[in-house]
């Protein structure tokens, strides 16, 4: 299986991932995580013309190390294609992770469209067949990351219905082994918060894990000082919060 090092050898093994968050995942805490041997990724959310991102990424690059570079998500179910593939082109980030496309023809319109640029490609998934339906769908051969997202187990963007970590990320492991695709990465998401939970899914198959509700905590994230609380002061989790998934506007019509 070709490791990721080899495409961002400025990072460390295990390789952490801070998961692209609208509002908490800035430039500096970017920065912060890739400067110390992760991958840090920028959030753009709905917007690609929000001030708050255009300044974060323009921000972004004078905050890094020489030879660390950042990762931008994008969830473009609503369009914006063209203004995604300028900022990339623009900012010519390592990595672009792409979320919930509204079905299988849009997610082949953005690999085949992003294939053509520098960055790698992360497709963030919430089951065995949307892996094995974009992997091996058109534009497929594009892929390079496939982040496997126990929805039941996350706390930021999902899908509505998913399993777990635990069982997710060893069968899409196993069904890209199987199916040739060994040049095809796995990053585990979803309820790791620390290295215990690194640990778990390295020995689940991933090659990497992506946190995201710890890195709100943290000083260089953009979160108000109440949510960094919360996050902290927050007992029995499991049970005791909420993971709130809001409807998706309706296509024009």
């Amino acid at each position: 299986m070709v490791h990721l090092y080899r495409h961002y050898r400025w990072t460390q093994n295990p390789l952490i991932v801070s998961a692209p968050m609208r509002t908490v995942s800035g430039a500096s805490l970017a920065a912060a995580v890739s400067n110390a041997g992760g991958l840090g990724f920028i959030a753009t959310g709905y917007s690609l013309s929000d001030p708050v991102v255009l300044s974060d990424l323009s921000t972004l690059p004078t905050l890094l190390a020489p030879g660390a570079s950042f990762g931008i998500g994008f969830i473009l179910f609503r369009g914006h294609l063209p203004e995604a593939l300028s900022l990339t082109q623009r900012y010519r980030p390592a990595a672009v992770w792409f979320f919930a496309p509204s079905g299988a023809a849009q997610m082949s319109e953005w690999l085949c469209a992003f294939g053509r640029l520098d960055a790698r490609i992360w497709v963030q998934v919430s089951s065995v067949r949307e892996a094995e339906e974009t992997v091996f769908g058109r534009g497929g051969d594009m892929v390079d990351v496939v982040v496997a997202q126990g929805v039941a187990d996350a706390g930021g963007h999902g899908m509505v219905r998913g399993g777990s970590v635990m069982g997710l990320v060893p069968e899409v492991v196993d069904m890209l082994a199987a199916r040739g695709r060994t040049d095809v990465c796995v990053v585990a998401a979803g309820g790791v918060v620390d290295g215990r939970g690194v640990a778990a899914v390295l020995a689940l198959g991933a090659q990497a894990a992506a946190v995201g509700t710890a890195f709100i905590a943290s000083e260089e994230s953009q979160a108000s000082q109440g949510f960094r609380d919360l996050v902290v002061n927050t007992s029995d989790g499991g049970v005791g919060t909420v993971r709130y998934t809001p409807p998706r506007p309706s296509s024009p019509g």
